[in-house]
C-alpha cells in the first residue's frame, strides 16, 4: 500500500518538474524573442 503511494508521488513529482521546466523554457524563449525584436527595432 505504502509502496504504491510512493510510486504515485514520484510520478507526480516528475510530471510537475517536467511541466515547470517546459514552462520555464518557453518563458525564457519568449523573453529572448522579445529581446530580439527590441534589438531589431533600435
Amino acid at each position: 500500500m505504502f509502496y504504491k503511494y510512493h510510486i504515485a508521488f514520484m510520478v507526480m513529482e516528475i510530471t510537475l518538474s517536467g511541466i515547470l521546466i517546459s514552462f520555464e523554457r518557453t518563458f525564457l524563449h519568449d523573453k529572448n524573442i522579445i529581446g530580439y525584436l527590441v534589438y531589431l527595432r533600435y
